[in-house]
């Protein structure tokens, strides 16, 4: 998949996931740098991958998707290369099913979902849904890091 930056052509690194798959183990780490991993996640999930949380398009991603999940039950993981305490300083008004993490530490997630960029050192904008049995029921890696996904079509899926 081709994928840019702003028009500019990217590589992604590591094995992008399609609908079927297992979705594979990761460790992460949360605003207070304690580890996550896919066993402490549970039921069906979002997961979100951004390349940063201080971005226009980020944070109106993460605003839409905390709008469109309140009160559904579904828990939402925003993940991005961000340093863990950034979440706290720009997030203090969030739902309880919004999480955000951290790939820094491990760096293990990007490569893991196919969705670290080799070029910047960053996460691509990906929206993947996981079911209760960990498998991956919707995916979009976008052509265009800087665009939003398809909000309405994901939605279908929760």
């Amino acid at each position: 998949m081709k994928v840019e930056f702003l028009g500019n052509p990217v590589t992604l690194t590591g094995t992008k996931l399609k609908v079927d798959d297992d979705f594979p183990d990761f460790r992460l780490i949360d605003s207070n740098f304690n580890k996550v991993t896919l066993n402490k996640t549970h039921g069906k999930r979002i997961f979100l991958t951004i390349p940063s949380l201080v971005t226009d398009t980020c944070s109106t991603e993460i605003s839409k998707f905390k709008n469109y999940l309140k009160d559904k039950g579904i828990t939402c993981y925003i993940i991005s290369l961000d340093l863990p305490f950034v979440f706290t300083k720009l997030y203090t008004n969030i739902n309880e099913n919004i999480h955000f993490l951290s790939d820094v530490k491990y760096k293990n997630y990007g490569k893991a979902t196919g969705t670290y960029i080799k070029e910047l050192g960053i996460l691509t904008r990906s929206v993947i849904i996981v079911d209760e049995n960990n498998k991956v029921i919707y995916t979009e890696y976008l052509h265009e890091v800087s665009d939003e996904p398809d909000y309405e079509n994901a939605l279908k899926f929760i």
